[in-house]
């Protein structure tokens, strides 16, 4: 495994969600190629914590908590899905990502920013 994948932080593309089900597994959506992937109870963990807060060693330890695996079952298996997950599309690349952390950002900052000029202005 790459260092710089122990210190990226995996984001959904702002194209795919998913869809919970009743076992724990779930489906995932491409809204782009309109295709749909089932994943199970361990991968939709895993897809959960791709939120651009969690980097590969974070997710790597959730994936070992829950299941009480070995670390390197959980990297291989984070591993290989988070590579899956790239090749589909479903996780936005690097770039993108940093965007969508700045917009976010952005807009939470701007949020307070207005709160506080409306308060000011009382």
């Amino acid at each position: 495994m790459a260092d710089d994948q122990n210190t990226d932080k995996p984001v959904r593309a702002e194209s795919a969600y998913h869809h919970p089900l009743p076992d724990g597994s779930g489906l995932l959506f491409d809204q782009t190629s309109q295709t749909a992937y089932p994943i199970t109870e361990s991968a939709r963990l895993i897809w959960e914590l791709c939120d651009g807060e969690h980097d590969f060693d974070q997710i790597v330890s959730a994936v070992e908590v829950k299941y009480d695996v070995n670390r390197e079952t959980a990297e291989n298996d984070a591993e290989l899905l988070l590579a899956d997950l790239r090749e589909k599309g479903l996780l936005a690349d690097r770039d993108t990502a940093w965007f969508f952390a700045r917009r976010i950002e952005f807009w939470i900052v701007g949020s307070r920013s207005r709160r506080m000029s409306k308060k000011r202005r009382r």
